[in-house]
């Protein structure tokens, strides 16, 4: 009786020591990319993980989780640095915590605002919370620290305040102090597959003598996994970490005396820098902008231990700008210049480099311009003249400009390719029959021969290459040269009808079905006048001109006999003249053009040396790519 009542005391007391294991998991800080950077966040994370650490004893199995043991849990398609809202909630269930915390950093004012949340899974309730403000990422680290012990409590109760009685009573085995170091510093020790309250090395750990696996953990180096034999009191271990970076060297050249230091680096969204950057390996995009030259967007591969290096030089960019001058509200015609050199006078309309010195006036009284050059797009600026030597020139009457203005800025010349389905057909001719003569004693008429004309179309394709050369923002001159292949045919039946000038001869007739078969191939040269539309359409008009490279021709006529083919190799002209006339839309593709349009072109010359030559009709549906 008296052994089961000694048990049972002792039981009671040893209750705060034998307590089920709880596992907490500490989510990664949400804040926006241009508020912090990723390096601040993960800290902030690490230093919130550590409170943790500190204030639920290990010793009541207490199980912080770390990075990576959570990364490991989450499903594929969760990332933890995404996470926020009711997405923590699911987060700590899918990981298998008991609780779950989580920071969040927000802009407040003009300073830094912090909120700090924990939940207990059981129930999915709200069990401690807290909030702070500093004005930079170091108050934030203190507001972190300060309001952490009472903060984390909540998740154990009173059971945290028994931590250091059993610590100082432990049972069973002898607890040493061990100081735990690497090189790099910074690393997070786990002993065990747990978290213990040294968070960062250096640190002190107390660990109960034995054989432990320690596992240390840094970003950008590999995870060490070891097996350590504690043996006495303050027992160093000096570990090296090996490092599973590699880095990318971004050294693009900037040709001119631009500031440096105001290009923005991106690398996988987050800030990047000029110069060396340490990443993990693997495929990065970077992005390289700058206010004076074109952006850069490239993919970046980096391998372990090796230095890529990104040195091209960057182009400078350009804007496109409408400048007036006006001097007592009057329009001025005065010089403009761009870095020191003239390139027109005002009324101005064209491209200028970004960050160029804009100045107007004369050689003796030059002005400044204040123009905020945008890249690619057109910016209108009106300079009021404090002095003007010039001679003023009459109000003009504003003409009605298309509300867009922000569209891509042409280049003077551009080159490309194009591809062109054809419908083809031809006009004025009834193939021979409508000039079919009579002879002395009779007269011939024919039935039918328009019918062939009717039943006649094709397809065909058109290849070939494209220029187009800008005069100014409404007028440019397109051309092309490419290969065409046409191909027709049409059937029709007819009737010939004889009659003789005997009148006491019958009239006879023939029956007779006729097929029209034609193929070419040319090499067509049209040179195309084009005048631009609102909303980037336009419209062209010019001659065309094609040359002969193959034809053939067959000619079938069935009657009551039978059939008889009638055929011709090279029977057509070895130039023809045309005239083209097209409606299109231009649409841009950063530094490229994408252009769609309908033709239609319509032969002035025959095809051949006939009287009844047939003449080119035909439709044409043409994509064009401007590239160069």
């Amino acid at each position: 009786m008296h052994s089961k009542i000694s048990l049972f005391v002792l039981s009671f007391l040893l209750l705060p020591v034998f307590t089920v294991a709880k596992q907490i998991a500490v989510l990664e800080t949400v804040a926006q990319s241009d508020l912090l950077t990723l390096q601040e966040k993960q800290y902030l994370t690490d230093v919130l993980r550590g409170e943790a650490v500190n204030v639920l004893p290990a010793e009541q199995d207490w199980t912080v989780m770390t990075r990576e043991s959570i990364n490991a849990l989450l499903p594929p398609e969760k990332v933890a640095e995404e996470c926020e809202g009711a997405c923590i909630v699911e987060t700590g269930k899918a990981v298998s915590a008991d609780f779950v915390a989580q920071a969040r950093v927000i802009k407040f004012g003009s300073s830094l605002a912090i909120s700090v949340e924990l939940y207990e899974m059981t129930e999915n309730k709200l069990v401690s919370s807290f909030n702070g403000r500093g004005a930079n990422v170091e108050d934030i680290e203190k507001i972190i620290k300060e309001q952490s012990p009472d903060f984390f409590k909540k998740a154990c109760g009173s059971a945290c305040d028994n931590q250091s009685a059993v610590e100082e009573a432990p049972i069973g085995h002898q607890r040493v102090i061990v100081e735990i170091e690497t090189d790099p510093s910074g690393a997070v020790p786990m002993v065990d597959g747990k978290a213990i309250k040294c968070t960062s090395t250096p640190c002190k750990a107390l660990l109960e003598v034995g054989e432990h696996r320690l596992t240390l953990s840094k970003k950008l180096f590999e995870d060490k996994d070891s097996l350590v034999n504690i043996v006495e009191n303050n027992q160093k271990l000096s570990l090296k970490l090996e490092s599973n970076a590699g880095s990318l060297a971004l050294k693009p050249v900037m040709p001119g005396k631009f500031d440096q230091n105001q290009a923005k680096v991106k690398i996988d969204g987050e800030k990047g820098q000029l110069g060396i950057n340490e990443l993990a390996p693997g495929a990065h995009k970077v992005v390289i902008k700058h206010p004076c030259y074109d952006p850069i967007k490239l993919e970046a591969t980096v391998e372990k231990g090796k230095v890529s290096i990104f040195s091209d030089t960057l182009k400078r960019g350009v804007g496109g700008l409408e400048l007036e001058a006006h001097q007592g509200g009057k329009p001025q015609s005065v010089p403009v210049y761009f870095d020191g050199v003239k390139v027109g006078v005002t009324p101005f309309s064209g491209e200028v480099p970004l960050c160029a010195k804009i100045e107007v006036g004369d050689s003796s009284n030059r002005e400044s311009v204040l123009a905020d050059l945008k890249w690619r797009e057109v910016v209108k600026v009106v300079h009021e003249m404090k002095s003007s030597k010039e001679n003023p020139v009459a109000p003009q009457k504003e003409t009605a400009k298309p509300k867009d203005q922000k569209k891509p800025l042409k280049k003077r010349f551009w080159a490309g390719s194009y591809i062109a389905a054809t419908y083809n057909d031809f006009y004025g001719t009834e193939f021979g029959f409508g000039n079919l003569k009579s002879g002395d004693d009779y007269t011939l008429k024919v039935d039918g021969a328009d019918d062939l004309l009717g039943n006649y179309w094709g397809v065909g394709l058109n290849v070939g290459i494209s220029g187009l050369y800008l005069f100014n923002p409404m007028l440019a001159l397109h051309a092309d040269l490419g290969v065409a292949s046409r191909r027709g045919s049409g059937k029709s039946d007819v009737s010939v009808k004889v009659f003789w000038d005997d009148v006491t001869r019958q009239p006879e007739k023939s029956d007779l079905e006729l097929e029209y078969y034609v193929r070419q191939i040319n090499i067509d040269v049209p040179l195309a006048l084009r005048v631009m539309l609102p909303k980037s359409t336009y419209a062209e008009l010019g001659p065309m001109m094609s040359f002969n490279l193959y034809s053939k021709t067959k000619f079938s006529v069935t009657d009551v006999y039978g059939t008889e083919d009638f055929r011709e190799h090279d029977c057509f002209n070895a130039f023809e003249l045309a005239i083209v006339s097209g409606v299109g839309v231009t649409r841009p593709f950063g530094k490229t053009m994408l252009d769609v349009g309908l033709r239609f072109v319509v032969g002035v010359t025959p095809l051949s040396d006939g009287d009844d030559s047939p003449r080119t009709w035909q439709w044409q549906l043409n994509v064009a790519y401007w590239f160069i």
